[in-house]
């Protein structure tokens, strides 16, 4: 008792077995609202998607999920990833960029380093875990989500921002897709060794270990 009182635990059968009361308010995280509803004006216009993964365990799971959430409603999505350990969009090659919506995860940079999107017509969203370098938000054609942006749990790898950017979507559109993907928002999770004492955390790797099913 005396350990778990040192470490802030009043309850141990609720730490070890998080529900899903410990996920915080989709609204939590800025823009969300903002990023659901530019993309689904773009998905009921037809428009393409291109999902940008960062190269680590967290950035690859990210971009699984984005992906794998949107091929239910359109085939019109791609996803692409650096060579090597290129972080970010600094040297992305616009030459394979044929979409209308840009969707990056788990990678964020400086707002100039999207003109190369922005500068084409592109919309872009940015769901990341890092602080911003610079004041991207002052952007029209950029929307990003943070949980380094005043969110209650800044422990939140880019994995579990996508991930609770997708069930937004599900919350908004009446579907469930994202619950089959919670198993890559805890690796990611884990992968980024984020801080497994906030509750929001425990609950998607408890829940997301218990029900593997995406390779």
């Amino acid at each position: 008792d005396v350990i778990l009182q040192e470490h802030g635990i009043n309850d141990l059968a609720e730490f070890l077995n998080p529900t899903a009361d410990a996920l915080i308010p989709y609204e939590k995280l800025k823009n969300i609202d903002k990023a659901w509803y530019k993309l689904s004006v773009a998905l009921d216009n037809g428009k393409s998607v291109l999902v940008i993964a960062d190269t680590d365990t967290d950035g690859c799971t990210a971009g699984a999920i984005m992906y794998r959430y949107l091929k239910q409603f359109t085939d019109s999505v791609k996803i692409t990833i650096n060579e090597g350990k290129e972080h970010g969009i600094e040297d992305f090659d616009m030459s394979i960029c044929d979409a209308d919506v840009v969707i990056i995860v788990d990678s964020i940079n400086k707002a100039e380093e999207y003109d190369k999107f922005t500068t084409q017509g592109k919309e872009v969203i940015v769901l990341d875990h890092h602080i911003p370098p610079s004041p991207i938000e002052e952007y029209d054609n950029i929307t990003l989500v943070s949980s380094a942006n005043s969110y209650p749990n800044s422990e939140l790898s880019g994995a579990g921002v996508t991930w609770k950017f997708c069930k937004y979507c599900d919350f908004q559109w009446l579907t469930d897709y994202a619950d089959d993907l919670i198993d890559l928002a805890a690796t990611g999770i884990i992968a980024d060794m984020c801080d497994m004492s906030v509750p929001e955390n425990r609950y998607i790797c408890n829940t997301g270990f218990k029900n593997l099913q995406n390779t």
